[in-house]
């Protein structure tokens, strides 16, 4: 039995089942809420969620967590996330989830900033869990730097006949995070760690540029929350939906999206430019021109903020999309899953 987790700053995603060889993915926003033992519905609704204990803490975890999130809930965003109780809640709830009593093989991923802590991640994902009286044996696991498991699910996806032919290429692997984007150059699956890297330029920090740039258009509100703010690029893409009404979104101009006037009047599009042009000059400026790149492979639920950056920086290259690219990266570390514990076997 051989399965995948992919906990990231702003989405969780694992295999929720395998169906004739092809992984089934299930994905939602990495958001932990401590236990509320109310229920405002009066039993009318569920929430679509699991309980984990962590230590003496209970936590829920699951796509309505964000239900219960509160102003003072915040997002670990740093190299000691695998550390956190958030980390540990969604690794649980994730094992929980699958509802799979024994685990032969864990693929678990890390950030190509991060990959210095794999040995820190195995520790924590072998052995047993008892999650809510449910018990889960993992008896090993193997952690894969995030844009190579997604050059393995576009492997995978392109079949066997055209990888061999792309093994023998370079190729630039860019993958679009919540909090960082990483890139990474490799020839087939030999790295080049010299031409690998991440910057902390990921969703969070476009998110963050988009708030300040929108407090002039609201200024009776606080800060805009910046999960509507996330919504208005994929729940809800085009429109900023804030009080109750809908605005047109990257630019308003004195319309609301029903196109009766509004005061309101914004253009955020030189704030998303700005992350993404800085994120893809560190890119450049490791990288270099890439003449010798064959093809960039592109991943990571946030990669249309990016990928007119991505054109714009290489002009000259062939730049590919890995289809379903939130849950690409999940998808390859089950494919790279599958090949290294046959090789393991041999």
């Amino acid at each position: 039995m051989i399965r995948a987790i992919e906990i990231g700053y702003g989405s969780l995603s694992f295999t929720e089942q395998v169906i004739d060889g092809y992984p089934v993915i299930k994905t939602f926003a990495s958001v932990v809420a401590a236990v509320s033992n109310e229920d405002l519905s009066g039993g009318l609704s569920k929430r679509d969620t699991v309980r984990v204990d962590v230590g003496a803490n209970l936590y829920e975890v699951g796509p309505d967590a964000y239900l219960l999130s509160d102003r003072s809930s915040s997002r670990v965003l740093n190299s000691t996330y695998i550390e956190s109780d958030q980390y540990k809640a969604l690794f649980r709830g994730a094992l929980l989830m699958m509802k799979e009593p024994e685990i032969e093989l864990l693929v678990l991923s890390l950030p190509v900033s991060n990959m210095q802590r794999a040995d820190d991640l195995k520790k924590m994902a072998v052995g047993k869990h008892t999650i809510q009286g449910f018990e889960v044996n993992v008896k090993s696991c193997w952690v894969l730097c995030q844009p190579l498991a997604g050059y393995l699910a576009y492997a995978n996806q392109i079949g066997q006949s055209e990888f061999n032919e792309l093994k023998t290429q370079n190729v630039l692997s860019l993958d679009f995070g919540f909090t960082t984007a990483d890139w990474l150059t490799s020839l087939g699956l030999k790295i080049n760690d010299r031409r690998s890297g991440a910057v902390d330029m990921g969703m969070s920090a476009v998110l963050q540029e988009v708030q300040q740039a929108l407090k002039p258009a609201f200024p009776h509100l606080d800060a805009i929350p910046l999960q509507l703010i996330d919504d208005a690029f994929w729940r809800h893409p085009g429109q900023l939906k804030i009080s109750g009404k809908s605005y047109p979104f990257p630019v308003c101009s004195k319309m609301d999206a029903e196109k009766i006037g509004s005061k309101v009047q914004f253009d955020v599009t030189t704030a998303i430019q700005k992350i993404a042009t800085a994120c893809l000059q560190h890119v450049r400026n490791n990288v270099g021109a890439g003449a010798e790149i064959s093809r960039i492979v592109v991943m990571g639920g946030s990669h249309a903020v990016y990928l007119p950056e991505v054109s714009k920086t290489f002009p000259e290259h062939q730049i590919v999309v890995v289809d379903e690219p939130l849950t690409a990266v999940c998808r390859g570390m089950y494919f790279g899953g599958v090949q290294y514990h046959s090789l393991k076997k041999r």
